[in-house]
């Protein structure tokens, strides 16, 4: 069993679900939310299921792909509803408005929500900030896991509130903006803080594969260090697919890297990162 923790849906119809550059380059607009980044290509519903199915993939969390909809989720609550029996979703919300914790209980109330997504690269001092705390409470009362886009060098900032919030799961997400460097255990040092906060988990997936190679490090190292702080029940993987599709390939390719980097694990272990612990997350993928 593979349950896929981190998938980014992109529509193929960009009339009913616009891109976030489509509706400003319609406006006459200059795009906001390019960042340097590439246009994703579309992973729609029939690709997304046919995907799963050829790599044995049961079932997944959508994440709301920002650079693409910004805080319009209509997709992946859209796809959500037509195959709950193979999906959950995760939200991205803006945390500054007052409004947002009350549409944040509409969705996970009545649009199978069940998770709230922070992006990184936040000002310095925004998981300090009193507007965003209701936001947290909220997250907490419904019961649903907090997902952490966060840069490596935010992690310091998140530790007050990952402190203060402690009844739901945190997933800090592959790790976001980390590029390994040798030796790891110093260069990882913030993340395996994060360790002695028995809620949090991580996700792991392609980018860390790949800057691990790239720094010439083994997957034994890596993963290992990871393991020997969090426990092998608190890592989880995800594709992250169709981020960085042009360099970290399709999500088969993805699945066997992944199953190559943990073939120092015993089976138990393996299927344990690769399907069950998403379990511990949400359970209603099972």
């Amino acid at each position: 069993m593979i349950n896929d923790t981190h998938v980014h849906p992109i529509a193929d119809n960009r009339t009913i679900y616009p891109r976030i550059r489509d509706l400003e380059n319609k406006a006459g607009l200059r795009t906001v939310h390019d960042l340097g980044q590439p246009e994703w290509p579309a992973f729609a519903l029939t690709e997304m299921l046919e995907t799963m199915d050829a790599c044995g993939i049961t079932k997944a969390t959508l994440v709301q792909a920002y650079y693409t909809y910004h805080h319009d989720n209509s997709y992946v609550i859209d796809l959500t509803a037509a195959h709950p029996e193979r999906f959950v979703a995760v939200c991205v919300l803006d945390e500054l408005d007052p409004a947002t914790a009350d549409h944040l209980t509409d969705l996970v109330q009545n649009h199978r929500v069940r998770g709230w997504r922070i992006m990184g690269n936040k000002p310095k001092g925004f998981f300090t900030d009193p507007r965003t705390f209701p936001l947290w409470k909220r997250a907490q009362s419904l019961n649903i896991p907090i997902c952490l886009g966060s840069r490596y060098t935010e992690i310091p900032d998140l530790m007050e509130p990952l402190k203060r919030e402690t009844q739901v799961p945190i997933a800090i997400e592959h790790t976001w903006g980390m590029k390994i460097e040798t030796p790891f255990k110093d260069y990882g040092k913030h993340l395996l803080d994060l360790a002695q906060l028995p809620h949090v988990h991580l996700k792991i997936a392609a980018p860390i594969s790949f800057s691990l190679r790239e720094a010439g490090l083994s997957a034994k190292e890596v993963y290992g260090t990871l393991i020997d702080a969090f426990g092998v029940d608190r890592l989880m993987w995800g594709s992250n697919y169709p981020a960085n599709w042009h360099k970290h390939g399709k999500v088969a390719e993805r699945v066997q890297m992944m199953r190559d980097d943990l073939a120092f694990l015993t089976k138990e272990e393996q299927d344990k990162i690769l399907g069950r612990n998403a379990l511990n997350v949400w359970p209603d993928l099972k």
